[in-house]
């Protein structure tokens, strides 16, 4: 009895849960969910994808381990499961066409179409290079339209199934696509929260929607085609007025979800809106108010998946933990529930086979289970030249193969005149034999140290890589006991050998040990970081003995950290560090890992360096330095005919057929009479699928005229093992050369999808079949690259890889720099890498493209022919390209021989080479060239500049050289310069040039040997360079000139001046004179020159859009400017406005060019006032106008007097507003849309002297801290030579001098004197800034008319913790409604050294459970943790480190607390324009250090993201006792 009552009591508690929950749904408010009895814990359930049939009777769901479930939507049962993808890579998208056919695309890059009855697939549709993110099917039934992660949609013919044509305006990933009702337009949404619509019949992008903040998953038109509906991570759905599509504009934003939203659906009637997210709920708007109208609860993971019934009863939705869920579309009441579950072993695998029309044969009950990534450690030995010989050993260790590397190395730098001999076989006699050794990494013995002791002694020159620590006597160091890994260095560019390198810090990789200098020169010094220099050496010099010899020393080995470089962080191996599977490339470089954050391996603010390769200059120009007391070695340079550049055109056609057409093109294209074997002729290759509709009679055509057709290796877009990778390329190599039998086998290619699985399977795998060239290392993804040209791996050659032992493969890896899918805009990013090469900068290098070849047509092909074009750049094939490479690095030098002041060499070339340019100093010693012979005929030469030495050019050609030098005694001379000698009128923003007769030795050109100087004799602030290609010096004043004012320019002469290579100097100081002009010349913040990234934006919409700036001085605006790039035509208006709005001025531009910078002059100027902020803008009524996303986001432009203001100093930059003209007061992802101003002072000569305005600590101030810096602002801008610790000075109460440190702040114009340590308590301290002849100047050279001295008295001593808020300080919102698990925190830094002793936060109600406080370094090491207690409700709370941490001044530190529960204190945007100032303590103002405020969801850990520049309300507590 007791039993059936509690089954009574039972049945009647279900019974009024259920009534409970119908008639909760029935409110509309919210509804719970049957528990599912079969619930999974398998996030590989997850659906990712879910669509209805066109009659209803049949729903599919795709999953996220690549199955593709079909179900009886009547009765929820599954009728069949299809395997969608290879390799189980995720389903992201399922649609039915009208004709019932099913449409299924995946992360595997393959968009198939399957019989929804029988299960078979029908076809496979190739082209896209990346995973596929977006499917959508128009309502005709006539096209397709797939997007993902390559940027691009490609639009097919559901007819024939053919490719269309292709949409590329987008910047990065599409993540969403959408017909309208009537077919004609297509909305593609994107990464970047832009929607784009297109014409479905021509694919021209018509309007642009701007308004999500960040990436747009999913849209939808409403049933009437009037509306569109887009949802997002920004967390809210946003409606857009597409009736007008030309005039599309957003109606309402939808607020209420608290998480990103995911998917999107109208209700049959249009009159609600539904979307789902990572909240669980879905969200319920009525469209015509925007108002929420309830929420549906029922799923427990985030939603990922919507669809609507065809018959509007039902709507279903999908979550992550496998439900699908069924609800009512009148009552939403959930009516069932399915639960996805494990896979089978009875599932069918898909084939990888892409050929037309290919249904699933030779079927397997076997599950495939995705293969782990594993990489064997085997070594294969380089099948490279023999070294030629000659008077450069280098001296390997065959148990560490990196040292064999600098055989390559070597050879890139064209030193083809060297030999190689293990450490065990070198003797004093083996030594005798050359001029330069290069030791590689090794241990040696005493005996072996003695020996090379002996040698250098003797005249040998030395250069030891990481050298064993029992050779610092011989380099001259001392062992500091402690090694720096994977840092930064900094070549100093005074010394010879490193002049006309890079001047700025680059990273090595690998380990450096610390030395000090003990009797060495440093060429180069260690960084910690890109700024923080050490003490310690990275490339020394030490001259030994009296017999010339020297002894060098790299204290990091350079080949490891050039093959690190190059290939990427080997601990990264096997790892998916950027979130998009498969493994590339670039996960070897990519920091920001979920998990695992850390600094990108190539720091890409550096990526316009060729890190390794401007290393590889570096010992080139060491051996040549070093050797010249013996003899001038020749070098070959690096490609044919002395061009400084090369453009590798590649592109992959995954079986759409447009390779024959590019090919074409190419073709016509060529200039008249080209020469193929001379590079004169546009050439490229085709990376292809065996089932390419070009023929085999087509390829041979075309390879005969000298262009490559050759395999795109596909493994479904999955990750491969060393035994499957060989499966695939034996296969897929058999199936191209049988239908290819034409033309030779694959000697390069590209892998599909960029697959790198791991550190260096794929050379072995290549080396195995015969390819010996890979271009897919690439960089890529759009959100990495930034749109930032430049190399990521560090080097623009193309060198042979490396496995993770250091043995060379002998495969050459040349990196994908540019591409159609990554981002970049052209021609910028071509036309940038071209200039830094052929430019002073030398970036010489190979610059490989992927222009894909799936259509004929590319903008981005045709804009890198354009760029190479005119530069006079040639464009290659890869095969063209590794036959050069084997060509040069197997030719050599020989016979080396120096007398009587004469070289003798011979040169034997390789097979297949043309072009080759050999090289040889042009100057030695006090010689200089004055004659080369070949084989006793005259060779014509020619003098160029490279790299900080002088090199005679020559044509490599094969025979006997002797290369005759005289002694050269002429004096250089000074043979023209600008201005002129006695010129008038002279712009004040104006360089000042010298030309000299010959080539200079470039370290004697500097700021003490070429002076300006006003007509009061005071020295012009000023920085001076050499272009040793013109022969010119050029000095740039660091300020405008004042006018009316003569100016005396000087290079200094004699044995302390300027000196040509010989050492002869300028026989006596050259003086001349000029005047400059009566008025400054309009200033504006960008020159002509300067233009954008993005020049037309595909927006037509009417909008105002402009710039803050300010200006550092009093003056007046005359006009506006703007760049007007192709489509930006109509009526443009200019304005300029106050900060808050008021216009001021306002001009219509007329007489506009086609395109560049447009300019209106006002009828009259507008005075302005220094320091205070303007808006100037324009108006266009037709939008292409400029944008640069980003541009404003860590800097703004500093062109003084004028100043675009980095986002956050005044608000955002790059405002605009849409509609008729007015002020723009919008901002969007910080862009700059290339809005500027005519500025002008037209003042006289500057002879009012500068004053001391403001001070800090006040006069006669008390109670300061002893940790405070003292600063004193001006009311000008000064001369910075001028202000230093003899002209600001603190002072103690005994007149004790106070040691400390003075900078000066050229924005703001102060002077900030910081105690190197504390000051005593209860002390009174004088600062005074000296005035007069020996005091601060300004930039006219006007002293301070007297000494400023003010007075100030630090607290007691009891005063001896400091910390950023003081107990009084409270937040706006203490408790935040979050109740995630959240580690949240500051970035700070100290003036002063210090100890934390203690971290503080405040709590807010709410802010209950465990707390914890951490302090890191800004890196993420965690340096001290801490658990509270005894907390009080609310307030200020503190918990005290056991042991304080030690830190260090002006170095960033994160301090975090974690909380369990949430509800933290937050308050946005707190950052956003300022930092907080508590001297000595600092917390950050947003992007001082990149964001500050910052978080990380889950358990505690390292807090690294930021959101809206938050203030948490973390705090430290600082002692410096």
């Amino acid at each position: 009895m007791k039993r059936r009552l509690r089954y009574i009591i039972l049945f009647c508690c279900t019974l009024f849960t259920i009534l409970l929950i119908f008639f909760w749904g029935q409110s509309n408010e919210s509804v719970t969910a049957q528990n599912s009895t079969l619930k999974s814990t398998k996030n590989s359930n997850a659906v990712t994808a879910i669509a209805y049939s066109k009659d209803g009777k049949t729903l599919v769901g795709g999953t996220k381990d690549g199955r593709v479930i079909i179900y009886d939507p009547a009765t929820g049962k599954e009728k069949q499961t299809l395997s969608a993808t290879s390799a189980a890579a995720p389903v992201t998208g399922v649609v039915f066409s009208s004709d019932g056919i099913l449409n299924s695309v995946g992360k595997d890059s393959v968009l198939r179409r399957w019989n929804a009855t029988t299960g078979k697939l029908t076809q496979n549709l190739t082209g896209h290079e990346e995973p596929i993110e977006g499917l959508a099917v128009s309502p005709d039934g006539k096209l397709l339209a797939t997007g993902g992660q390559d940027t691009k949609v490609f639009v097919w013919d559901a007819a024939t199934n053919k490719l269309k044509y292709i949409v590329e305006e987008h910047k990065s990933f599409v993540k969403a696509l959408a017909f309208s009702p009537d077919s004609k337009i297509l909305a593609s949404a994107d990464e970047q929260g832009l929607i784009y619509l297109s014409d479905t019949e021509k694919g021209q992008t018509i309007q642009t929607l701007l308004g999500h903040a960040d990436s747009v998953n999913e849209v939808v038109f409403s049933p009437n085609g009037k509306t569109l509906a887009s949802v997002s991570d920004d967390g809210t759905a946003r409606l857009w007025d597409v009736g007008d599509v030309k005039n599309s504009k957003q109606l309402k934003v939808l607020r209420g979800a608290t998480k990103a939203l995911k998917t999107v659906a109208f209700t049959s009637d249009g009159k609600t809106l539904i979307a789902g997210g990572d909240d669980q709920k879905l969200s319920q708007w009525d469209v015509t108010s925007g108002n929420l109208t309830g929420s549906l609860i029922g799923h427990n993971a985030p939603i990922k998946g919507l669809t609507l019934s065809p018959d509007g009863l039902n709507f279903v939705s999908a979550d992550e933990n496998g439900d699908i869920k069924f609800w009512d579309a009148k009552s939403r009441v959930i009516k069932r529930t399915i639960q996805v579950l494990d896979k089978t072993t009875s599932i069918l695998p898909i084939d990888l086979n892409l050929n037309e029309n290919k249904s699933l044969k030779n079927q397997t009950t076997t599950k495939t289970d995705k293969a782990a990534v594993n990489s064997s450690e085997q070594t294969l030995i380089a099948d490279v030249p023999s070294p030629p010989g000659g008077p450069i050993l280098l001296i390997t260790n065959a148990s560490n193969p990196f040292s064999n590397y600098y055989t390559e190395i070597l050879r890139n730098e064209g030193l083809n005149t060297f030999n190689v001999s293990d450490i065990s076989s070198v003797s004093a006699t083996t030594l005798a034999n050359y001029d330069v050794a290069i030791l590689a990494e090794t241990t040696l013995t005493s005996t072996q140290v003695t020996t090379f002791t002996n040698w250098v002694t003797g005249g040998g020159n030395l250069i030891a890589m990481r050298p064993d620590k029992q050779l610092a006597s011989l380099l001259g160091l001392t062992d500091a006991a402690s090694t720096l890994p994977n840092a930064y260095l900094r070549l100093d560019t005074s010394t010879d050998i490193a002049n006309g390198l890079v001047n700025q810090t680059i990273q090595f990789h690998g380990t450096a040990d610390r030395y000090s200098l003990n009797g060495a020169s440093s060429i180069a010094t260690l960084y910690t970081n890109a700024t923080t220099a050490t003490s310690n050496p990275a490339l020394t010099l030490r001259s030994v003995g009296s017999n010339g010899g020297q002894a060098a020393a790299f204290t990091y080995d350079l080949a490891r950290s050039v093959i690190y470089t190059r290939q990427g962080n080997p601990a990264w191996a096997t790892q998916e560090r950027d979130s998009f599977s498969p493994i590339r490339s670039d996960d070897l470089y990519f920091g920001n890992a979920s998990g695992d954050v850390q600094p990108d391996w190539v720091d890409l603010n550096k990526v316009a360096i060729p890190q390794a390769d401007e290393q590889q200059r570096l010992l080139a120009n060491l051996i040549l330095k070093m050797n010249l007391d013996k003899k001038p070695l020749p070098r070959f340079w690096y490609f044919p005919q002395g061009k400084k550049a090369v453009v590798l055109m590649t592109g992959d056609d995954h079986a759409n057929g447009g390779t024959a057409g590019r090919f074409d093109q190419f073709k016509a294209s060529s200039p008249p009479g080209c020469s193929v074997d001379n590079w004169e002729c546009i050439r490229g290759t085709s990376y292809i699928y065996p089932n390419s509709p070009l023929t085999s009679q087509q390829a041979a055509s075309y390879t005969a005229d000298g262009f490559e057709v050759s395999l795109h290796v596909n493994t479904g877009c999955g990750d491969f093992t060393p035994a499957t990778l060989e499966t695939f390329y034996t296969q897929q190599l058999s199936d191209f050369t049988s239908k290819y039998a034409s033309i030779p086998a694959p000697i390069t290619e590209r892998h599909h999808c960029l697959v790198w699985s791991d550190w260096f399977t794929t050379p072995q795998v290549e080396l195995n079949h015969g390819i010996r060239l890979d271009t897919t290392y690439y960089y890529w993804p759009p959100t990495w690259v930034n749109n930032r040209p430049g190399f990521f791996t560090g080097s623009g050659m193309a060198m042979r890889l490396a496995n993770q032992n250091g043995t060379m493969i002998d495969v050459y890896n040349s990196a994908t720099q540019l591409t159609d899918e990554s981002g970049q805009t052209y021609p910028s990013s071509i036309d940038t890498l071209l200039d830094g090469a052929i430019g002073e900068d030398g970036y010489y290098g190979i610059f490989n493209v992927n222009a894909h070849t799936d259509a004929v047509n590319s903008d981005v092909a045709n804009a890198v022919v354009a760029s190479a074009q005119t530069r006079g750049i040639p464009i290659v094939s890869a095969k063209q390209l590794l036959t050069w490479l084997d060509g040069r690095n197997s030719s050599s030098f020989g016979s080396l021989a120096w007398s009587n002041n004469t070289l003798t060499f011979t040169i034997t070339q390789g097979t297949g080479i043309n072009g080759l340019q050999a090289m040889l100093p042009n100057n030695f010693a006090n010689l200089v060239i004055s004659s080369i012979t070949r084989n006793g005929s005259a060779v014509t030469y020619t003098p160029k500049g490279i790299k900080g030495i002088e090199y005679a050019f020559f044509p490599g050609n094969a025979g006997s050289y002797v290369v005759t030098y005289t002694q050269d005694t002429t004096p250089p001379t000074v043979s023209s310069t600008s201005p002129s000698n006695g010129a008038t009128s002279v712009s004040t923003v104006t360089s000042v040039a010298a030309t000299f007769s010959e080539a200079i030795a470039p370290t004697t050109i500097n700021t003490s040997n070429f002076e300006l100087r006003n007509q009061a004799n005071a020295l012009v602030a000023a920085t001076v360079t050499y272009d040793e290609a013109t022969r010119i010096a050029t000095l740039t004043p660091s300020s405008s000139l004042a006018t009316s004012t003569i100016y005396n320019a000087t290079i200094k002469g004699g044995a302390t001046g300027v000196k040509d290579l010989a050492g002869n100097a300028l026989a006596a100081n050259f003086t001349w004179s000029f005047t400059t002009a009566s008025t400054s010349p309009p200033q504006s913040i960008w020159n002509s020159s300067a233009t954008p990234t993005n020049p037309s934006s595909s927006d037509t919409n009417a909008v105002e859009l402009g710039v803050k700036f300010r200006s550092d001085v009093n003056g007046s605006i005359t006009g506006i400017r703007f760049y007007k790039g192709n489509g930006n035509t109509g009526t443009h208006i200019g304005n300029l406005w106050s900060s808050s709005g008021t216009q001021l001025a306002t001009a219509t531009f007329s007489n506009e060019t086609a395109s560049g910078w447009q300019q209106v002059n006002f009828n009259t100027p507008v005075a302005i006032t220094a320091n205070t902020v303007y808006v100037a803008s324009y108006h266009t009524d037709v939008g292409h106008y400029a944008s640069d996303n980003n541009f404003f986001a860590a800097s703004g432009v500093d062109n003084p007097p004028l100043h675009a203001l980095r986002d956050g100093e005044n608000g955002g930059n790059g405002v605009y507003n849409y509609g008729a003209s007015s002020f723009p007061n919008n901002t969007f992802q910080s862009t700059n849309y290339w809005v500027d101003v005519v500025f002008t002072t037209n003042t006289g000569p500057d002879t009012t002297p500068p004053t001391v305005s403001s001070k800090s600590p006040a006069n006669s101030a008390t109670g300061v801290s002893a940790g405070t810096s003292v600063t004193a602002t001006f009311s000008e801008a000064m001369n910075s030579a001028t202000i230093s610790t003899n002209t600001f000075q603190l002072q103690g109460s005994n007149n004790t001098p106070i040691s400390a440190t003075v900078s000066y702040n050229a924005t703001n114009f102060t002077a900030t004197l910081t105690p190197s340590s504390p000051l005593a308590a209860s002390t009174t301290y004088t600062a005074t800034v000296k005035g007069g002849t020996t005091g601060v100047k300004d930039q006219a050279g006007n002293a301070l008319a007297a000494n400023y001295t003010w007075s100030f008295t630090t607290a007691s001593g009891t005063q001896s913790s400091l910390s950023i808020w003081n107990s009084s300080a409270t937040p706006t919102n203490p408790s935040e409604n979050d109740t995630d698990a959240v580690e949240v925190g500051v970035k700070f830094r100290s003036d002063v050294n210090g100890s934390i002793t203690a971290i503080r936060f405040y709590k807010g109600s709410g802010n209950t459970g465990t707390h914890i406080g951490n302090l890191w370094s800004s890196s993420g090491t965690l340096l001290r943790s801490a658990t509270f207690s005894n907390e009080t409700a609310s307030g200020w709370q503190q918990v005290n480190f056991s042991t304080p941490v030690a830190i260090t001044a002006n170095t960033v530190y994160v301090a975090s607390y974690h909380t369990n529960v949430g509800r933290y204190a937050a308050d946005s945007g707190f950052f956003a324009t300022a930092g907080v100032d508590n001297s000595p303590l600092h917390a950050l103002r947003d992007g001082v250090s990149g964001g500050n405020g910052v978080y990380k969801y889950g358990a505690s850990g390292f807090p690294n993201s930021t959101f809206q520049s938050s203030n948490y309300w973390v705090d430290v507590v600082l002692t410096t006792n």
